[in-house]
């Protein structure tokens, strides 16, 4: 299970920061929507790190994750990109918490 729940959560990390650089189509160009592909390019890298098997890129996933839960949406709709986060952040926090520490006991 704990394998299933990091590859979905990286599946929804690579999302997230695909959407986020692809907004760059849809609005103009200025220091905002510049900055918020700079964040898809976080989470395109931190999608490469939940392949793996290590805690750390779970703590800066649900790190980066943080301006979506910290700012509520001015506009007051909440469209599928901060879903996302609040998503993303909920299985980091799962999988820091289900994460299994002694690997080298259980094959024994």
């Amino acid at each position: 299970m704990y394998q299933i729940v990091r590859t979905v959560s990286a599946c929804l990390a690579l999302f997230l920061g695909s959407a986020l650089i692809g907004n760059l189509w849809l609005v103009a160009l200025d220091a905002i929507s510049l900055g918020n592909a700079a964040l898809g390019l976080i989470f395109l890298l931190l999608a490469l790190g939940l392949m793996g098997d290590q805690r750390l890129s779970l703590v800066l996933t649900a790190l980066a994750c943080a301006p979506a839960l910290l700012s509520p949406p001015v506009s007051g709709e909440v469209n599928i990109v901060t879903l996302g986060q609040y998503l993303l952040f909920g299985l980091c926090v799962l999988l820091i918490i289900i994460h299994p520490r002694y690997r080298s006991l259980n094959k024994a």
